[in-house]
C-alpha cells in the first residue's frame, strides 16, 4: 500500500485539529463567542421571556449569562482598540475641564494630558470588567426577592442576562461615549430603560404574564442597576485619575 493510498481517506477528529477553522471557530477561540451566544443575545433583545424561560427551567438552549457576559468584556475589549481605548474617552474628557482645573493638575504631575490618560486608562480598562461584575452580582438580591422561588443557578442566569443587556448597550454606546463624553450622562436613561424593559418583558417567561406589579418590579431591578452601573464608572473614574496623578507625580 503506498503512502498516496495512506493518505487519500478523509481526517478523522481524532488525527488533531487542522490549521485554520472556520469564521465562527476563530471567533469563540479569541472572544468565547460563538453562533449560541448570538442567538442568546438576540433572544435577550427581542424575546427575553424564552430566554428567562429557559433560565428558569434549567434547560441548555442558550448559553450560560455568566459566559456570555464575559465573552461580552472580551468584546468591548476589542471594540476600545479599533474604535477608541479608554485612554482616548479620559483625553477628550479632559479638553471639556475648565481652564483652571487642567492647569492645576497640570501642576501637580510629571508630565502631559496625554501620560495621565495613558495611565488612567491602563488602570481603567484593567478594574472595570472585573468590578462591574462583582457589583452587578449584587442584584441577585433583587431577582430573588422578584421572581419567586427559583433555583440558586437560575438566579445567577437572571442576574447576569440583565447584566449582559447592559454590557451589549454599552459597546453599542461606547465608540459614541469615545468622541463626545459630555454626554455621559445620558448613559442613565438609556440604561434604567434597559434594563427595566428587558426585566419586564422577561417576567413572562417567569409566571409572572397576569402580574401587574411586574413593572414596578421591572423599574425597581432598572433603577438598581443603572445606578449602580453608573457609580461602578463614576468611582473607578475618581479612584484611576488618583492613581494616575500620584505615579506621574
Amino acid at each position: 500500500m503506498t503512502d498516496q493510498t495512506l493518505d487519500s481517506g478523509p481526517r478523522k477528529a481524532s488525527e488533531g485539529p487542522t490549521e485554520g477553522g472556520t469564521p465562527e471557530d476563530i471567533l469563540e477561540e479569541i472572544t468565547g463567542f460563538n453562533l449560541r451566544s448570538f442567538r442568546t443575545l438576540r433572544d435577550l433583545f427581542f424575546k427575553p421571556s424564552k430566554v428567562f424561560e429557559a433560565y428558569a427551567g434549567g434547560e441548555r438552549t442558550y448559553t450560560p449569562s455568566l459566559r456570555l457576559w464575559l465573552s461580552l468584556t472580551v468584546v468591548l475589549t476589542v471594540i476600545t482598540y479599533f474604535f477608541g481605548s479608554h485612554e482616548d474617552l479620559f483625553a477628550n474628557a479632559y479638553a471639556n475641564w475648565p481652564e483652571s482645573q487642567r492647569e492645576q493638575v497640570l501642576s501637580q504631575i510629571n508630565g502631559s494630558f496625554t501620560d495621565l490618560a495613558r495611565v488612567q486608562g491602563e488602570l481603567y480598562g484593567l478594574l472595570h470588567s472585573t468590578v462591574s461584575g462583582l457589583v452587578g452580582f449584587t442584584s441577585i438580591g433583587l431577582i430573588a426577592l422578584f421572581s419567586g422561588p427559583l433555583r440558586w443557578a437560575a438566579r445567577l442566569n437572571l442576574t447576569f442576562a440583565l447584566t449582559s443587556v447592559g454590557a451589549a448597550t454599552a459597546l453599542v454606546l461606547f465608540p459614541i461615549m469615545v468622541q463626545r463624553p459630555d454626554l455621559g450622562l445620558i448613559m442613565v436613561p438609556i440604561m434604567l430603560a434597559v434594563y427595566s424593559l428587558t426585566y419586564a418583558r422577561g417576567a413572562p417567561g417567569l409566571g409572572a404574564a397576569a402580574s401587574k406589579r411586574r413593572w414596578l418590579k421591572a423599574g425597581a431591578i432598572g433603577l438598581y442597576s443603572a445606578f449602580v452601573s453608573l457609580g461602578t464608572g463614576v468611582g473607578l473614574y475618581f479612584v484611576s485619575l488618583s492613581y494616575a496623578i500620584e505615579t506621574l507625580s
